[in-house]
């Protein structure tokens, strides 16, 4: 729960800063609820991402603009996404494990990131079309969010995000098996929190577990310890987001 709690308060704070920045502020205390109550519904709803939407609504209703608290939303989880890649690809090329033959798929998937941002920024405008508001509007998102005063507060939030998980991870893994090194759950950790970060299942159910199969088992831990270290941390993780609800 405290884990938990570190995380949510790392995810609320980069919201802030991304709102900010966007023109949608709310407090500390607003964002904090109701990042507990998106984990929540993201937790027991299909997809994963039910409860951002939520969360980007009801904002938007409080700022009387759903569609720049949604872009606030959207935003906030990017930096999240990518801040989340670079830790997982840093932890498989130092540290040995199974997962160092992902390294170049994360690495090419990173790289499309600014190339594609870059893209976005030399663009031509399109006048009023559709596609020329949308170029627009990206650019002047993306030309807030990586402001020198932003993008360090949002590398460093995102990073007490994964930090926490990981930390999660590797203490119920940890009980399933005491007899496994943290230098050797640290970077299964980050394999199988990828996984688990696909929105196509109710809270990464499944992916999760087949990645710590895997992962464990290629590692030598065996697969039905991953398994059971999947399942715990998704019951833990359920456990400690119940305040969303």
């Amino acid at each position: 729960i405290g884990m938990t709690a570190a995380s949510t308060l790392c995810a609320a704070w980069r919201w802030r800063v991304v709102a900010r920045r966007l023109d949608a502020p709310l407090s500390a205390g607003n964002a904090i609820a109701a990042y507990y109550r998106s984990q929540f519904l993201n937790s027991v709803l299909p997809g994963g991402i039910v409860g951002d939407a939520h969360r980007a609504v009801s904002h938007g209703r409080d700022v009387d603009d759903i569609g720049r608290a949604a872009r606030a939303v959207l935003w906030e989880r990017t930096a999240g996404q990518i801040v989340q890649a670079v830790i997982t690809i840093g932890v498989l090329a130092i540290m040995p494990s199974p997962g160092r033959r992902l390294v170049p798929v994360l690495l090419l998937i990173v790289g499309c990131a600014p190339v594609v941002a870059w893209h976005i920024w030399r663009g031509r405008r399109r006048g009023t079309s559709w596609a020329g508001r949308v170029v627009n509007t990206v650019r002047s998102d993306l030309r807030e969010v990586t402001q020198l005063q932003v993008w360090p507060a949002l590398v460093v939030a995102s990073s007490g995000v994964v930090a926490s998980h990981v930390a999660l991870f590797v203490l119920v893994a940890h009980v399933v098996d005491p007899a496994a090194s943290v230098t050797t759950l640290v970077p299964l950790s980050v394999i199988v929190l990828i996984a688990a970060g696909i929105p196509v299942t109710v809270a990464g159910w499944g992916l999760r577990e087949g990645a710590a199969a895997w992962s464990f088992g290629a590692a030598g831990l065996g697969a039905s310890a991953g398994l059971a270290a999947a399942t715990a941390y998704g019951v833990a993780s359920l456990i400690a987001v119940l305040p969303g609800a």
